[in-house]
């Protein structure tokens, strides 16, 4: 049996300090893009991490900023979890 616990959304501190934790340059702090993260990621662990792993593999610049807004960072992790979920149920059906 697997065991489930449900994670709580990361807020926007979470979030400022992971950004820390992953060299983000100053200006990626500022409140606004600190609400941006959030609003698009819903402070999912998981999304935020791909979004800061996209910021940092394109050397943090700020005209990526755009793309996340077009989910451009998580859409990988999004494909990927809608394909785990389609498994799952399926198996759970036969």
């Amino acid at each position: 049996m697997v065991a489930e616990s449900a994670i709580p959304p990361m807020t926007q501190q979470d979030i400022d300090e992971m950004l820390t934790a992953a060299g983000a340059p100053l200006e990626l702090h500022h409140p606004g893009y600190l609400n941006l993260f959030h609003a698009r990621t819903h402070g999912h662990p998981l999304l935020v991490a791909a979004t800061i792993g996209f910021l940092r593999g394109s050397g943090w610049l700020v005209d990526d900023i755009s793309s996340i807004l077009t989910g451009d960072p998580t859409r990988e992790v999004r494909a990927e979890t809608r394909r785990n979920l389609v498994v799952h149920l399926f198996s759970l059906l036969t």
